[in-house]
């Protein structure tokens, strides 16, 4: 022993045993139970151990790759039994060592593959289940420390599974697809006269393979461009689940990965594009924006080996809060790279709506008490009675739906609660619009019918702005099952099935109609050949005042409403935000402000 040394204590840690350890020194351990190899530790001063370096890899593992080993240079081993052996091996938790090892035996696999005449679907299948294993989303704190140990990342999997489709697709006779838990790859020949399009979403598929909308499609003409008429395609095309997560991210950008990696090549590169080819990523999470196309460039410098991703080549040609369509000129692996919009930009337009929505309320609630106090003068006729009543009809819903929106859109709510919350929401906003409708048909029936006093209209109007938007909201809700309103997090219509175009659509088709009443009213107010009372005519330009004034407003608002939808910028949503809030403030104004008769009556 050595004197006046300190010693690190023995002790079991890390599932091994370590020895008593004089200061300075390096202990060093063999790998027990079902591992192999060996892991070190140093003992420092003072006695402390230092965090040790372990270098264990499962047993299997490394036998499966000494076997595949032999296989290639011909002594001895068993193809099929070693990637059998090495599929069941990497199907538990993995540490770094365990990847580099797998990763090893891999490499020996395409090689062993590419020299054979042939490979059965059973080995195939092996090995496409080890590249899937690796990608286990658990795996993730391995990869961190592999990339920092040996330079290497989870792009070595893009690169190795990429290497074994193009030879396994030159020796599988058959069009081959095999779905797991984290990958789906097609082996196909092709003939250049078909279109290509990859993944097709079939019954015996993983879940989330026939729920992914992220596909590629290649025209025809691109493979005739570049293949002879009798000569076969070979591609193999691959889509990686949980490449978002263990992929490096740039310390440099903001941008993150949004989608499933859509992995895609034929047996030699393309030359000839007269037509891009696409491919359509679905969003993985919501709370992103500027979407960019890009491909994986394993030639570009990065801080890694393995490349970065890059845009050459690639441009969006659609897109919106829920996916991303995308225009390449190459083939590679693909994804889609995203912003992620700032928690406070989310608190601020959160804001924004309850103090407008406020505004609104109290706005619309003053409108009321407004025409309430003054309806004998508001009244005085049949036309302004019939705009008086569907007035409060206009500001009772919108009111109805303000409450509603700010009091229950937040989630996390049960999908029917949602659903429900969200199908009231657009009722209500409905009948706003269906109401101003009504407005603009009433002035137009004042002007264009004969004895229009004596036709009782109120009840047929009020009866088209509460019973239309119910109408709508049914077919909305059978045609679309249900799904897209709501997704449990926001009670409200959705891009899923195309649910929030249910109400956009009409709801841009009144404004368009109420222009044209509006300019309708105006051009027969403005001709000398009606003989209309003065009190009647006045009351008909402020009815046109108010619903010329109001109309262009609520068109504008619900117009950012649509290039909010599509274009996903913050910039939209912010001007939505304010101007749909805004709605009970702009009515106060047209119906109480700018009115005449309410100004007149006012003591």
């Amino acid at each position: 022993m050595a004197i006046g040394k300190k010693f690190c204590p023995k002790e079991t840690s890390y599932n091994l045993e370590w020895p008593e350890t004089v200061e300075g020194s390096r202990a060093n351990v063999t790998c027990i139970g079902e591992f192999s190899g060996t892991a070190s530790r140093l003992c420092l001063t003072n006695g402390i151990w230092e965090l040790p370096n372990i270098e264990c890899v499962t047993k299997s593992i490394v036998d499966a790759r000494i076997s595949l080993h032999q296989v290639e240079i011909e002594i001895g081993g068993d193809f099929e039994a070693s990637v059998e052996s090495l599929a069941n091996g990497t199907k538990e938790s993995l540490n770094a060592e365990d990847i580099d090892e797998t990763i090893k035996a891999l490499d020996i696999a395409t090689r062993i593959t590419d020299k054979s005449e042939d490979v059965s679907t059973k080995d195939i299948k092996n090995v496409v289940g080890v590249f899937s294993n690796l990608l286990a989303k658990d795996s993730k704190p391995a990869w961190v420390k592999l990339e920092k140990k040996n330079n290497i990342t989870a792009a070595a999997i893009m690169k190795q599974m990429g290497d074994f489709g193009k030879v396994a697709s030159k020796k599988n006779n058959e069009t081959t697809t095999i779905s797991t838990e984290n990958l789906v790859i097609e082996l196909a020949k092709v003939n250049p006269f078909n279109n290509i399009s990859f993944p097709i979403a079939e019954a015996n598929q993983s879940k989330w393979v026939q729920e992914s909308e992220s596909n590629v499609f290649i025209p025809s003409n691109v493979l005739t461009d570049n293949f002879g008429v009798n000569e076969i395609v070979m591609m193999n095309a691959v889509l990686f689940r949980n490449m978002e997560e263990l992929l490096p991210k740039n310390e440099n950008t903001s941008s993150s990965i949004n989608s499933f990696v859509l992995s895609i090549s034929l047996q030699k590169p393309l030359e000839n594009i007269t037509h891009k080819i696409l491919l359509n990523f679905s969003h993985l999470s919501s709370g992103y924006s500027e979407s960019s196309c890009n491909f994986w460039d394993f030639n570009l410098n990065s801080s890694t080996d393995d490349g970065y991703w890059s845009t050459r080549g690639c441009e969006v040609v659609e897109s919106n809060s829920k996916y991303t369509v995308c225009g390449c000129d190459h083939l590679t692996n693909f994804a889609i790279l995203m912003n992620p919009v700032s928690h406070k930009s989310r608190e601020i337009l959160n804001i924004i709506t309850i103090v407008g929505c406020s505004i609104s309320i109290i706005a619309l609630a003053v409108t009321i008490i407004v025409y309430m106090i003054f309806w004998k003068h508001v009244t005085s006729t049949a036309a302004s009675k019939s705009q008086s009543v569907l007035l409060i009809n206009m500001c009772v819903s919108l009111i109805i739906a303000y409450v509603i929106f700010v009091a229950f859109v937040e989630g996390p709510r049960e999908k029917g609660v949602c659903t429900a919350i969200a199908a009231l929401i657009q009722y209500f906003f409905l009948v706003v619009f269906f109401t101003m409708l009504s407005e603009g048909i009433d002035m137009a029936i004042a002007l264009t019918l004969l004895f229009s006093a004596r036709f009782e209209r109120l009840p047929f109007l009020l009866l088209l702005s509460w019973v239309a938007p119910a109408v709508i909201v049914a077919i909305s809700l059978g045609s679309t099952m249900t799904k897209g309103f709501g997704n449990g997090k926001f009670c409200w219509l959705t891009l899923e099935n195309n649910a929030i175009w249910s109400f956009i659509v009409p709801a841009l088709i009144i404004i368009l109609a109420n222009i044209i009443c509006v300019i309708f009213i105006v051009k027969a107010l403005l001709s000398t050949r009606r003989m209309l009372r003065e009190n009647v005519r006045e009351r008909l330009r402020t009815g046109a005042r108010a619903v010329g004034i109001l109309t262009p407003l609520l068109g504008f608002t619900w117009l950012f409403g649509v290039f909010a939808v599509n274009e996903d910028l913050v910039v939209f949503e912010y001007i939505f935000t304010i101007s749909s809030s805004l709605q009970g403030l702009f009515i106060f104004i047209a119906y109480c402000m700018l009115n005449k008769q309410t100004v007149a009556s006012r003591p």
